[in-house]
């Protein structure tokens, strides 16, 4: 069973809020049983034109009153920021472009689908816990003063998946696959001409199926 609710916080402090928004979870439907036989939410908090914020629940951690924060249809231009998203849900049909960042792009989000990353720079990164897809990479200059151990991508989990992601012309590898990170698993993904200092388009370990790798440079190997 699958709910859909237009939700508003109410005017009020904090405290109001969290009362406001834990009696509505309160009335849910209870559901009889795990997987279709849950009862699942999704609660519409914003919308401005094309773009949505919303809850959804359960979560993976299905300890009654969590739930993830999740953002669709969203552009970031010309921002500059220290952190541009940072929820524990999913982002989905996301442009970033032309943006200056001096810690993270996107972090701590279980999973990015459909992003459009151009023309950024900075000192920043996208980190997810699942994975990435269907995704475009192209343009980034990112400057630090360390490249050796840094990609636009920091995957630091395990079973984490790259699939049908384009990464081209950045002056820092795609990826950076942390040691402690079993069963990275890379599908139909590619790297053209990007640069690094230890990978030019991957450094670390994994499973590469259908990879294209093209004019990709390290000045360290």
């Amino acid at each position: 069973m699958f709910y859909v609710i237009d939700y508003t916080l109410p005017v009020g402090n904090r405290r109001t809020m969290r009362q406001n928004l834990i009696q509505t979870f309160l009335y849910e439907e209870p559901g009889t049983g795990a997987g279709d036989y849950a009862s699942h939410y999704q609660y519409n908090v914003e919308y401005w034109g094309d773009y949505g914020i919303f809850l959804r629940r359960p979560t993976q951690l299905n300890k009654g009153f969590d739930f993830t924060v999740n953002i669709d249809n969203c552009t970031f231009e010309k921002c500059n920021a220290k952190t541009l998203i940072q929820i524990n849900g999913k982002v989905n049909d996301v442009i970033m472009r032309e943006n200056v960042v001096s810690s993270s792009f996107i972090t701590n989000v279980i999973s990015i689908n459909n992003l459009l990353f151009e023309n950024n720079s900075g000192n920043g990164r996208i980190s997810a816990e699942k994975g990435i897809y269907n995704s475009t990479f192209v343009n980034n200059k990112i400057t630090v003063k360390s490249t050796t151990d840094y990609g636009i991508i920091y995957v630091s989990r395990a079973n984490f998946v790259s699939a049908n992601n384009v990464f081209e012309n950045n002056t820092v590898k795609g990826l950076y696959i942390n040691r402690g990170s079993a069963n990275f698993t890379s599908i139909n993904d590619t790297f053209v001409n990007n640069d690094g200092v230890s990978g030019g388009a991957v450094k670390g370990g994994g499973t590469f199926i259908n990879a294209k790798f093209i004019n990709n440079k390290a000045t360290k190997g």
